[in-house]
């Protein structure tokens, strides 16, 4: 059976398909293979990538059958709609000759934040009913669905309830993530991980302003705020002001699996996007990585998240927008280490018993092989 992950969206190496769902349906016999419309150059084994930016999307489209066309597959797995409407235009070309399926990986909503950004209101509401449109065409094009998170489900489910579907959350892959790491001793240094862009959307200034006045709040302490950035060249923001026993670290973006080796050697995670009506609706999938490894979060209070992890206020600190809070609940945990090593030990527990790949990978294989 020949398996293609068609991505519009999504990078050639994307981590969730490259390490997760690839192996895993390579390991029941199937031939797997990636096409990628949004990088050029990344070309190999079984992989096929171009950058489809400067193209139409009728161009874009035909360059895409012409590789599935080279592929001949079974069942193809698209990332959006206009994946969608790519695999459905190559389908029509086999004439009824095949039993081609078809399947949505929901992954993110359509349209989204990004696909909507710049513009006016005008026009915005015009693409808007356009995109929509295009993407409840889908649903109807598509055999079945495959989820990653509840909201992300309901209009599928709302709209096209008989289908097939299976929901499998962005659950890592325990391998990849060092043994628990040692029991913290220092108390006194705190290595702190904030990854992503320096905006006040994702929460980078929010970050920022919390470490600062833990820092000014607690001036026996040395604070270590680690970046992991692929924006550092566009420009840093101005750290010259901040309390001298707050230290910044800009990091490089690193291979995945060096990534979640790296995570370890922190002692709790930040992510304080704002809570807009789009991303309070959105699970952030780093979340996992960091239970992962046994140590505390610190994450704006996303409705997808306490949906999606019923247990988060025994891992982490759900916070709102008010920076001072933030601050005062992340250093009444630092302050108490027997509670910091409890959220530690039940983020690992959590993590083996129940928020790995290993108790989904069979509902994924199974939906999509038979």
């Amino acid at each position: 059976m020949r398996v293609v992950f068609l991505g519009f969206a999504h990078l050639p190496y994307e981590e969730r398909i490259r390490c997760m769902q690839k192996p895993a349906l390579e390991e029941v016999g199937c031939e797997v293979f990636i096409i990628s419309a949004c990088m050029d150059g990344y070309n190999g084994d079984k992989v096929c990538s171009f950058d489809s930016a400067g193209m139409t999307k009728p161009q874009a489209i035909y360059r895409v059958c012409e590789y599935l066309r080279g592929i001949s597959p079974d069942i193809i797995i698209c990332d959006n709609p206009v994946a969608i409407l790519a695999a459905q235009k190559y389908k029509k070309s086999l004439s009824g000759r095949r039993d081609l399926k078809l399947y949505y990986d929901v992954t993110d909503f359509y349209p989204g934040k990004t696909n909507l950004y710049g513009l006016g209101f005008l026009k915005k509401t015009i693409k808007r009913v356009i995109l929509s449109a295009l993407n409840f065409y889908s649903g109807f094009l598509v055999d079945g669905f495959i989820f990653g998170e509840y909201y992300k489900s309901k209009f599928f489910k709302r709209y096209f309830g008989k289908k097939k579907s299976v929901c499998t959350p962005y659950y890592p892959d325990l391998k990849f993530f060092k043994p628990e790491s040692e029991k913290k001793t220092d108390f006194s240094v705190w290595n702190m991980l904030y990854c992503g862009r320096f905006t006040e959307d994702k929460g980078f200034f929010a970050v920022l302003d919390v470490m600062s006045l833990c820092a000014i709040g607690s001036p026996d302490k040395v604070f270590n705020l680690n970046i992991i950035t692929g924006y550092a060249e566009s420009g840093s923001p101005d750290f010259s002001s901040l309390p001298g026993n707050l230290r910044i670290n800009i990091l490089e973006y690193l291979p995945f699996e060096d990534f979640c080796h790296k995570l370890s050697d922190n002692d709790m995670f930040f992510d304080l996007r704002v809570n807009d009506r789009h991303n309070t609706r959105c699970l952030p999938i780093k979340i996992f990585y960091y239970m992962a490894v046994g140590k505390p979060v610190v994450y704006s209070n996303l409705r997808a998240i306490r949906n999606g992890i019923p247990e988060i206020d025994e891992v982490g600190i759900l916070v709102g927008d008010d920076v001072l809070e933030t601050a005062k609940a992340v250093s009444e945990l630092l302050a108490d280490e027997s509670r910091y090593c409890n959220m530690c030990n039940r983020a690992v527990e959590l993590s083996r018993d129940k928020y790995n790949w290993q108790e989904i990978k069979s509902d994924f294989v199974r939906f999509v092989i038979e």
